[in-house]
């Protein structure tokens, strides 16, 4: 019984990081609106979520080009300066909030600071734990600025074509399982690593690879499976009230577990088809119930 509740924690861990990072998105939206920050400039244009597609696919393509020519350096300096450009929006956010007694410290240095101490932390000591922590900042600042920037049906467009996409480049043409070792190899945080035992490096992440037979000491998340429908979360919030927040979220919640028991099978996964599924589902069931209600 003991050794089963042990197996499970590594779960459970990544099923309180997934809600922790949902929490304070939601957390972090007023202070977001008061400064301004947004991707794009009208939330309803069903445009954006095509920008945002095309992004991602050309930043893939852009590194999985650079990772087959050996040109490692350019693609850790790449990922290092969104890393770093990210963290520094994400603290400049709460710049405001700064007590009078550090007044003499402007906004930007207040950014800056934090960020590059982590970036240090991250480069100087790649340990899983240091690459968690940056990884729940930048996938709660980027949920958040995307949860700004789209309305209600253009981030329900968005998440339907991007778990076709995931579906596609996990099952299919393979480049995501490509692309998530070539990022496990550079030790950047793009993917969030949970450790099945209690002594973990990420050393050992370079013993096996995604469609190896051999099993990781460790769960391997990616960023996106955080972040895709963490913006639905952030959207309902905004644009429409809490029950179909809370929808969201536990449906959310119940494709990551239905994920996570799929995972356990030992072979790498699409994690945005249960995710971004599970999410659409509970808040679709959330906002029948509320004009029922009503």
């Amino acid at each position: 019984m003991k050794e089963t509740i042990v197996k499970k924690l590594p779960i459970l861990a990544i099923l309180c990081t997934f809600l922790l990072i949902q929490i304070l998105s939601i957390l972090m939206v007023p202070t977001f609106q008061e400064t301004g920050i947004r991707a794009f400039e009208d939330p309803e244009s069903f445009y954006n979520p095509i920008y945002f597609i095309v992004m991602i696919i050309a930043f893939t393509l852009l590194i999985l080009l650079l990772a087959k020519y050996k040109v490692n350096i350019l693609i850790r300096i790449i990922i290092v300066f969104a890393v770093f450009s990210t963290l520094v929006l994400g603290f400049s956010a709460f710049a405001p909030e700064i007590p009078k007694i550090f007044s003499m410290i402007s906004s930007t240095a207040f950014s800056i600071i934090p960020s590059a101490l982590l970036i240090f932390a991250l480069l100087k000591y790649p340990r899983w734990y240091i690459m968690d922590a940056v990884g729940i900042i930048l996938a709660t600042t980027v949920s958040t600025i995307f949860g700004i920037s789209f309305g209600i049906i253009p981030v329900m467009i968005l998440l339907s074509l991007l778990a076709i996409y995931d579906f596609i480049s996990v099952y299919k043409t393979k480049h995501m399982l490509t692309l998530a070792d070539d990022v496990i190899d550079l030790k950047l945080p793009v993917l969030l690593v949970i450790p099945k035992k209690r002594v973990f490096s990420l050393e050992e992440l370079d013993q096996v690879r995604s469609e190896g037979g051999e099993e990781r000491d460790a769960y391997i998340v990616g960023l996106g499976d955080m972040i895709i429908p963490t913006i639905l979360v952030v959207s309902s919030h905004i644009y429409i009230g809490p029950m179909t927040t809370i929808g969201a979220i536990v449906g959310g919640m119940s494709g990551l577990l239905l994920l996570m028991k799929n995972v356990e099978k030992g072979k790498a996964q699409a994690g945005l088809p249960f995710l971004n599924g599970g999410a659409i589902i509970g808040f679709l069931i959330a906002y029948l119930i509320g004009m029922i209600i009503a």
